[in-house]
């Protein structure tokens, strides 16, 4: 199981000087605990990722040698936003919970399984079964094990966990790397499902793990290369059809794949944390473009909005960060709009208040992108400080098709007005939307029926006109 200790034995070796006799002890000393340490987790008493590899290989090759037909399979566990338990409550809380944590595991496990701790907050299990769905029973029972909440300094603290299975298949030839990585691949894919799930490994995940990784590779080179561009699509004003501002929006004109579109490489960035180098290169060449606007039209009032990511509002020192952006770019920081998203707000709703004012002490404006998707409380929208609401495409694109979408819309419209704060709505195609929309009193909108993201020339030239006439095709896919 990985939990039994080394056995030390005395030894009486006649030595003249004391001295030499305490020199050959504290060597004998240091030589079990390199022994130990080379073997076994210190914090646990578990197994280590070196010593449950070699074990599991010892696993394969009697497997092999002596041709048995039993599965044999790695768990791979990892504990989800253990992260935030280590920040909020302490290391050795968590230290404490990662323990509390390995008894409870090694308590559903049977006699013959090897356990090992194999990285901060990830546990991994090799073992032998006579049939496949052990290995999924069993992942279901570690899961369930870990359901109920543990006591950590007289906090009651919950944890799940995502899973990834790999095992052995007939024909095949397996090696113990190639098990742990299908297992640490399975698992990436529950992380993507969501907390608390679990995942088997298919062939199919390695490809896209290896894809995956290439993209990120490139990703990065990418951002070193300044591969990125922004693109900015006019918000119109429904009452005039005047240009009141743009939104930035991000696009990566990879040199070998052309433009790669953000649905594909923004979730990466985000999981990855590149999301920050990246966000900060967008507010910066927005803001300069801005700085362009205001010299080249000071007589236009125009509004930028960015995207904040999730990773980015999270940031102790984001306003900070904005703030000398700002002042390097010289622009007016209530030209700027930042919009985030219902779904950051619904965590930590007073830390996320308090990020919220702090952008605001800019002189910022914020919007409340998405809006109608999330699952904001009406006291909880009353809280934040927002001055925009931007109505989800998903609505506004089905409000001729359909009268509950068409009441959705009007009621957001309504609830937005009695909040006070202006309404955006996004996706629009159409004339009859625009007319809708009008009908509703919805100040502002933004979509293909005026002009698609367009680069900084391109919209710089719409900005020459008295007002922006519709664009001829609609419904079209932005890449």
């Amino acid at each position: 199981m990985g939990w039994s200790l080394f056995t030390f034995r005395m030894l009486w070796i006649p030595v003249a000087e004391p001295a030499l006799a305490f020199m050959s002890a504290i060597g004998l000393a240091l030589s079990y605990r390199l022994l130990y340490t080379t073997h076994y987790d210190t914090l646990t008493g578990l197994l280590n990722r070196n010593a449950l590899r070699h074990a599991l290989q010892q696993l394969l090759t009697h497997r092999s040698r002596f041709r048995r037909r039993e599965t044999i399979g790695v768990i791979f566990l990892d504990l989800d936003h253990f992260k935030v338990i280590n920040e909020s409550l302490g290391r050795l809380a968590g230290d404490q919970l990662l323990l509390r944590v390995a008894e409870r595991l090694r308590a559903e496990l049977p006699r013959s399984a090897r356990f090992a701790r194999v990285s901060g907050d990830e546990f991994a299990i090799a073992l032998q079964c006579s049939e496949p769905e052990t290995l999924t029973t069993l992942a279901e029972a570690l899961q369930q094990a870990l359901s109920e909440s543990f006591s950590l300094d007289g906090q009651s603290v919950t944890v799940s966990s995502s899973i990834g299975i790999a095992m052995t298949q007939m024909g095949h030839q397996h090696s113990s790397d190639n098990l742990f990585r299908d297992a640490q691949t399975a698992m990436y894919r529950a992380k993507v499902s969501g907390n608390g799930h679990y995942q088997v490994f298919s062939t199919g995940m390695l490809t896209e793990a290896i894809d995956r990784f290439t993209l990120e590779n490139e990703l990065r080179q990418g951002i070193a290369a300044q591969e990125f561009v922004l693109y900015y699509q006019p918000i119109v004003a429904l009452d005039s059809e005047k240009i009141v501002g743009f939104e930035a929006l991000i696009r990566w004109q990879h040199p070998q794949h052309g433009f790669i579109a953000p649905y594909r490489f923004i979730p990466l960035a985000e999981e990855t944390g590149l999301i920050i180098p990246l966000g900060e290169w967008i507010c910066q060449e927005a803001c300069c473009q801005l700085n362009q606007w205001q010299h080249q039209f000071p007589e236009l009032p125009l509004m930028l909005s960015i995207n904040l990511s999730g990773r980015q509002f999270e940031q102790s020192d984001l306003s900070r960060r904005l703030a000398q952006i700002i002042r390097a770019e010289g622009i007016d920081g209530q030209r700027l709009k930042f919009e985030i998203t219902e779904s950051m707000l619904m965590g930590d709703v007073d830390n996320a208040i308090d990020s919220m004012l702090k952008l605001k002490s800019l002189g910022c404006k914020l919007g409340l992108d998405d809006f109608g998707t999330g699952y904001s409380s009406l006291s909880q929208l009353r809280r934040f400080p927002v001055d925009t609401i931007k109505v989800d495409q998903s609505f506004v694109q089905k409000m001729g098709k359909s009268d509950e979408d068409h009441e959705i819309v009007r009621m957001i419209i309504s609830l937005g007005h009695i909040l006070g704060m202006d309404l955006i709505a996004e996706g629009v195609e159409i004339k009859e939307d625009v007319d809708a929309l009008r009908s509703l009193d919805c100040e502002y909108g933004q979509g293909y029926f005026w002009s698609k993201p367009l680069p900084a020339a391109q919209a710089t030239e719409l900005l020459q006109q008295p007002y922006l006439r519709p664009e001829s095709q609609s419904t079209q896919i932005d890449i």
